[in-house]
């Protein structure tokens, strides 16, 4: 999750509606449709919360927290939403970008202060650093995205201090490793590249490039075959074109078929879309795009559910009715695109809203809110 898309912060607000319960998490394991909870243990004033994660089944979060005036008093928690236990899994260092496996078992983040990706298995309560081979020039590596069953793990790796110099696959079964070479289109110059996504089996690698200098369109997404080795551009026009406007990634799906991305471009279907960011899926087997809807923020595993912001409101969205439900207005609320789990029936984010928190404070604390 490390694309500009993926750490810019987006807003969402519950509605007047929900009811609010502020206490221990260990209510989490069933909670009425409309309730609000915190994901472990609500923070002191002048703490703030980091990106957060929520596996695909809903049972388990991530998230770091800490002073944002002393990076080493930065921890990565992992929590239990069924029972409210948490427990720390690593402790220091500016931590972010939590991804976690479809059943919590695996949790990928990146240690900022040592630079370097890792994988925490939470059964075996091991932890393996995600480095390229020897030879390979770096100073840093950064996870990008894991697998729905953990086995195979995207990460960066950058022989500059920032941006990626080439992405890596790494399968934890056979050990294997592979480098991934960004491709911009023809023409264009290279600003800063990122990754969003994987495929279940490590096939297909879904990232975006951001552009340097003038011009309406600064960003375009990409998914890598590993199979074949064929890169191919997935953000273009019904006629495949260059489109004219900037785009960014939002998620691929656990089995490699659909990419899901927002785009500023007005030329992506032939029908007419309503003015703003409006978001996409890109069909990887007939090469085909419609329009899903408002500007995506979070798309399930499954690619069935999503949530969205438009005019100022968040909406729940039925990818495959092609339906929405509005949940909210987009103030003061944020999360991430790893934020919705069992089945669309979860959904994370993070607050400083004192009506949620019962804290006023200019940072954030991480809540759930069950829909059913």
């Amino acid at each position: 999750m490390s694309s500009t898309a993926a750490r810019a912060a987006v807003a969402l607000a519950l509605s007047a509606v929900l009811t609010v319960t502020v206490g221990s998490a260990a209510n989490a394991a069933g909670p009425a449709a409309g309730t609000v909870s915190p994901v472990g243990s609500p923070l002191a004033d002048g703490d703030q919360t980091g990106w957060a994660a929520i596996s695909a089944d809903g049972r388990y979060a991530a998230y770091y927290t800490g002073s944002p005036w002393w990076l080493d008093s930065y921890q990565l928690f992992l929590v239990d939403l069924a029972t409210g236990t948490q427990k720390i899994v690593t402790g220091g260092g500016d931590t972010d970008m939590p991804w976690l496996s479809a059943d919590g078992r695996y949790l990928g983040y990146t240690n900022e202060t040592s630079t370097v990706a890792r994988i925490y298995d939470q059964t075996t309560k091991t932890t393996v650093d995600l480095v390229p081979p020897a030879g390979t020039k770096y100073n840093k590596s950064l996870f990008e995205a894991l697998g729905s069953d953990g086995r195979f793990a995207a990460y960066s790796v950058s022989d500059i201090p920032y941006g990626a110099s080439q992405y890596r696959v790494r399968d934890r079964v056979t050990g294997a490793d592979e480098a991934v070479v960004p491709k911009p289109a023809a023409g264009r110059t290279q600003g800063k590249a990122g990754v969003l996504g994987i495929s279940t089996d490590g096939s297909k690698v879904a990232y975006e490039f951001q552009y340097e200098g003038a011009g309406p369109d600064k960003g375009d997404l990409y998914v890598n075959d590993r199979a074949t080795g064929t890169t191919r551009q997935v953000d273009v026009t019904y006629n495949g074109a260059q489109a004219n406007g900037t785009s960014t990634l939002v998620r691929i799906s656990d089995d490699g078929t659909s990419v899901y991305f927002n785009s500023a471009a007005t030329n992506i279907v032939a029908n007419a879309v309503p003015a703003g960011i409006q978001s996409y899926r890109r069909d990887l087997t007939t090469n085909r795009t419609v329009h899903v809807g408002p500007e995506l923020d979070a798309v399930t595993s499954d690619g069935r559910t999503g949530v969205g912001k438009e005019n100022g409101l968040v909406y729940k969205l039925d990818l495959a009715a092609g339906t929405r439900t509005e949940i909210g207005n987009s103030k003061q609320h944020w999360y991430t695109g790893q934020s919705i789990g069992a089945g669309g029936k979860a959904l994370l984010f993070t607050t400083n809203d004192k009506a949620v928190t019962g804290i006023d404070s200019w940072y954030p604390a991480v809540y759930v809110r069950r829909f059913e």
